[in-house]
């Protein structure tokens, strides 16, 4: 049923249609070959839901539990991985490259941030919003390079250090006036908390 010598993406989704066209009602076949094949997940569910539900998108399908999706570690490289690059992903969030930095490496107080803002990432990335806001309230990652010339890399010793997003918003130099005021109104409609 699975093939081992698959290597290309139309191999891959050439043999699941074989695959599926053999059997048909076979509830299981998705499954398998997704888990196989995670890199082409999308394409496969696609090619097996398009006659049933145009569109599905592997959000669907994970609610559905037909696939499992890795643990998140890096918004950056998801919206990447879904034609986003990182400026083309602040801006879709009204939020400057900077800012979307100090989301990626988790430096503001997650208990902080807008519920609208997770929502909007969660919806970019296919993901729940859970998924978002449990990456979002892990610890610090700073970026590898910030141990040039220390010894080790530093990290973030108290909570206490880590700026709320509505003082980060301020200190954003390059975030327009409406988009700062857009998001002091998120904050005021609804934040995370703890």
């Amino acid at each position: 049923m699975l093939r081992e010598d698959l290597q290309d993406v139309d191999d891959v989704l050439m043999a699941f249609t074989e695959a599926r066209a053999a059997a048909p009602d076979d509830k299981t076949l998705l499954r398998l070959w997704t888990a196989r094949y995670p890199d082409c997940a999308d394409d496969l569910i696609a090619v097996d839901y398009a006659r049933f539900a145009a569109g599905m998108t592997l959000l669907d399908a994970l609610e559905d539990g037909l696939v499992s999706q890795p643990p998140l570690t890096s918004l950056v490289l998801e919206a990447a991985a879904r034609g986003f690059d990182a400026a083309r992903f602040a801006q879709s969030l009204r939020l400057d490259r900077l800012l979307l930095g100090r989301l990626e490496q988790r430096v503001l107080d997650a208990a902080t941030l807008p519920i609208s803002l997770v929502q909007q990432i969660a919806r970019i990335l296919e993901r729940r919003p859970d998924e978002i806001a449990a990456y979002l309230r892990g610890g610090p990652r700073l970026a590898a390079q910030a141990h040039f010339r220390a010894r080790r890399a530093p990290v973030l010793s108290s909570e206490a250090e880590r700026p709320s997003f509505a003082q980060a918003l301020q200190r954003s130099q390059n975030l327009s006036d409406a988009d700062r005021a857009y998001w002091q109104a998120e904050i005021d409609a609804g934040v995370l908390g703890e």
